[in-house]
């Protein structure tokens, strides 16, 4: 499957994007929000591919000024198989930017160089799409330069900008950008790519789909092999987290910080190993670890209510500081030292 046909739990935002192209309306800018790894990257390439989508097939609503657009359902899709959708999906198409981090951020000089690219015209696009990804991670410079870009938005062309929060970007840009929010995707859904798609054993996709937090990009993570052991150690290690001296959870913290990917996870696992030692002290049983049951139940005989709602206070304090750019180490050492 190629373009919109590959994306899944997305039809609302799927939908506005294919009216936008049926009505000749597209706008100057538009802004993916959402959690990472739910699709935003890739329906933006599917957009691209959908405007420029050079297919024989008339859609027909396009008339004569519109694109000659494949259409399927009454539906502007791409083909898929025309010149153009392959340089496309190939990342070989000179009027598809793409834009993304350099390392942990996305610099002014990737941002002057895209200026500089659309300061020409578009060599054979329709439309010329530039995909900033995770413009969340731009440092001050770059998005003072991006704002320049969309006050004074270049002839046919389309900038397209993914982040997890709006707020995590200048008002300003958000302000000059039609916004679209992705959602999570179901654990059935979930369940059924990781099985379908990736052909992993229905037990281990039910299990990741329930963890992932409803993104693909965090199952796909999870299906490493080491990743289950990561997990049990993790989870073991919550188990008895009061007990552990102050050096032990700096430590802890240390480990954690080395792989960016892991800390994500981690916070998860801090999350949601008390959000089910609460669900314990309120007798419930639906808990996302249930094959840790015994030592959940066991652990939240030594914590009150009040000091677990205290941790993920902490736990949200930390993933914003985070987004907002904050000092990870001091960041981590606060919370290792405030989890009690």
């Amino acid at each position: 499957m190629s373009g919109f046909a590959s994306i899944i739990g997305q039809l609302h935002a799927i939908g506005a994007l294919t009216r936008l192209i049926d009505n000749h309306r597209i706008p100057n800018a538009l802004l993916f929000t959402g959690i990472r790894g739910i699709g935003k990257r890739t329906t933006a390439v599917a957009f691209a591919s959908a405007y420029n989508c050079v297919s024989d097939t008339q859609s027909p609503s396009s008339g004569n000024n519109g694109p000659s657009t494949a259409c399927i359902d009454g539906r502007a899709t791409p083909c898929g198989s025309c010149s153009s959708c392959k340089k496309i999906e190939n990342g070989q198409h000179p009027d598809v930017i793409l834009i993304r981090p350099e390392k942990s951020e996305i610099v002014i000089d990737q941002i002057r160089r895209l200026l500089q690219i659309l300061a020409m015209k578009p060599y054979e696009a329709r439309l010329r799409v530039a995909i900033v990804t995770q413009a969340d991670q731009m440092n001050s410079f770059a998005g003072n330069a991006l704002l320049k870009i969309l006050e004074e938005p270049p002839d046919k062309t389309l900038l397209i900008l993914t982040a997890e929060q709006p707020s995590n970007l200048l008002p300003t840009i958000v302000s000059r950008c039609q916004q679209l929010r992705f959602r999570p995707l179901s654990r059935s859904e979930i369940a059924d790519i990781l099985t379908r798609q990736h052909g992993i054993h229905a037990n281990q996709a039910a299990t990741i789909a329930s963890l992932c937090g409803g993104s693909v990009g965090k199952a796909l993570e999870m299906n490493d092999p080491g990743w289950l052991e990561w997990r049990d150690w993790m989870l073991d290690t919550l188990c008895c987290w009061d007990r552990l001296t102050v050096n032990v959870r700096l430590g802890i913290g240390e480990k954690l910080l080395a792989s960016p990917t892991k800390l994500d996870q981690a916070l998860d696992m801090l999350a949601y190993w008390r959000r089910d030692m609460l669900m314990a002290k309120f007798g419930k049983t639906t808990f996302i670890y249930p094959d840790k049951v015994n030592l959940i139940i066991q652990a939240a005989t030594r914590y009150t209510v009040s000091d677990l709602i205290a941790c993920l206070e902490e736990i949200h304090r930390m993933r914003h500081y985070l987004s907002a750019r904050g000092n990870p180490k001091l960041l981590m050492d606060n919370l290792m030292l405030k989890l009690a």
